[in-house]
């Protein structure tokens, strides 16, 4: 009997190397341009998940460019609202909290220095007597000038944030509307066996996408409402500002609520002791909420990334992005470990509902997902005898994983169906 041929062949040995060299000048052009990526990036994420709504006006027989409008004119409402209600608040609370940061300063610093704790007191000598904020415009002419320059600078960083913002919110609109055209021409440059496959890991992504975000955003209002509640309770000054802040740090993974109490104990410190402790506590009590209720309901297997993946991705991403990378460290994680799981892993994509019941469409579908597994684990293994003989091996593989798929899709458009009737 011929044994098989184990030597990689050159042709092998080129498409390996070209290949890596692909992946690392992929790397390279990702991290070279990654601001650009990272955009790209956010707006598919806002325009997949403003996706549903307009779709669910498509639904209701809205013409298209009507459904357009109604988007655009809801998104303007919106940034009309935050600027002219929200914003006066927050900007005047702000300003307040700036002004008092120098008194606020003097406390802390006379707090530590009249310390019991010989260490502890002995910090405040390394520490300025006062703390002097927006002094600037009183110094002399040159002074002048360069409070100037700082002001023209910070200009135009804005008005660059600003237009920053208004491509992120054209591409995200795009996304929205032209999303599944967009992944539908993609699909065309993939062999045609294979399509099906990646369009399911597409739509797993869109819709782990989507479920994080808007799980996170109510997680991030239900601790904005709670914190709220609780600084108006212990009388707080700038109670918004605090509780708007906090809201915002949930969003950060792992460290996010400790960030968002530290604004909150620094405003207690300067008022008592006791304010202090009540705001220690009332957050514990807001984190043993968020643990033990909110997460559980809100956010419980929305994205289910693996923990030391999670801690390495925030990691990486904070260190290239910022705070912005460790928002997005999370969802990036998701997409990376759903692409891995559904191509190297061979995992099948998560039926919904599968495991809700146990008629005999369910054990149907879970037997032919594990029937799909089980030919994808066996065409990836080497084949024996010769070059001919493996090549009808690796076609009737093809074929009965293209005949499983099939049945699956099948079998899921009759589960829809029995759950609609």
């Amino acid at each position: 009997m011929e044994q098989p041929n184990s030597q990689p062949s050159f042709k092998d040995a080129l498409t390996a190397v070209l290949l890596f060299l692909l992946v690392l000048g992929g790397f390279y052009g990702v991290y070279r341009f990654h601001h650009i990526f990272f955009s790209l990036f956010v707006a598919i994420i806002f325009g997949t998940m403003a996706r549903p709504i307009y779709q669910w006006l498509l639904n209701r027989k809205i013409h298209r460019n009507l459904t357009s409008a109604i988007m655009l004119v809801g998104l303007m409402a919106l940034i009309v609202g935050f600027v002219f209600l929200l914003l006066p608040v927050l900007t005047s609370q702000y300003q307040t909290l700036l002004a008092a940061i120098p008194r606020y300063y003097g406390i802390i610093r006379d707090w530590i220095a009249n310390s019991r704790n010989e260490l502890v007191a002995r910090i405040s000598e390394s520490l300025p007597a006062k703390l002097t904020l927006g002094d600037q415009l009183q110094g002399d002419s040159q002074d002048a000038i360069t409070t100037l320059n700082s002001a023209m600078r910070f200009l135009g960083v804005g008005l660059n944030n600003i237009f920053f913002a208004f491509v992120l919110l054209l591409l995200a609109y795009r996304w929205m509307v032209s999303g599944s055209q967009i992944i539908a021409s993609s699909l065309f440059f993939i062999k045609q066996d294979k399509r099906q496959n990646v369009l399911e890991i597409v739509q797993e992504i869109e819709l782990k996408l989507t479920r994080y975000l808007v799980g996170q955003g109510v997680l991030s209002l239900s601790i904005a409402a709670l914190s709220l509640v609780v600084f108006l309770i212990l009388r707080l000054p700038n109670a918004f500002l605090l509780a708007v802040i906090a809201g915002l740090f949930e969003a950060v993974p792992m460290v996010g609520p400790i960030l968002g109490a530290i604004p909150a104990i620094l405003v207690a410190l300067s008022m008592s002791p006791n304010t202090v402790i009540w705001v220690i506590i009332s957050a514990m009590i807001i984190q043993q909420i968020e643990n033990n209720l909110l997460v559980p309901r809100i956010m419980n297997k929305v994205v289910g990334v693996n923990p030391f993946i999670s801690i390495l991705s925030i990691s990486a991403f904070t260190s290239l992005y910022g705070v912005g990378g460790a928002l997005m460290a999370i969802p990036l994680a998701a997409v990376i470990q759903l692409i891995l799981d559904r191509t190297i892993m061979n995992r099948g994509p998560e039926v919904e509902g599968l495991n809700g019941g146990r008629d005999k469409l369910n054990l149907l579908r879970y037997e032919t997902q594990e029937l799909l597994s089980d030919i994808r684990n066996q065409s990836r293994q080497t084949q024996p005898g010769d070059t001919n003989t493996r090549t009808k091996i690796d076609t009737v593989m093809e074929e009965m994983e293209m005949v499983a798929r099939d049945l699956d899709v099948l079998l899921a458009r009759k589960a829809e169906e029995k759950n609609g009737q």
